[in-house]
């Protein structure tokens, strides 16, 4: 179910360093994210993500089960 409305938090644990902020595009075809929209209301710097393909290894989180 889709709402007009979300309200979206997170906990920072640490203060902000920009060296370490990161983000994939959010429409990349290779994680093929079924969105119910086709032109969102993005900042300048959620438009220039880059694509997952074009991450670096070493920036990429490591998932160990």
């Amino acid at each position: 179910m889709l709402s007009e409305r979300a309200v979206f938090s997170y906990l920072c644990t640490e203060v902000y360093l920009k060296d370490f902020d990161a983000g994939v595009r959010w429409n990349d075809a290779d994680i093929a994210v079924d969105w119910p929209i086709s032109a969102p209301t993005l900042s300048a710097k959620d438009e220039s993500a880059p694509f997952l393909k074009d991450i670096a290894e070493d920036r990429l989180p490591v998932y160990t089960p």
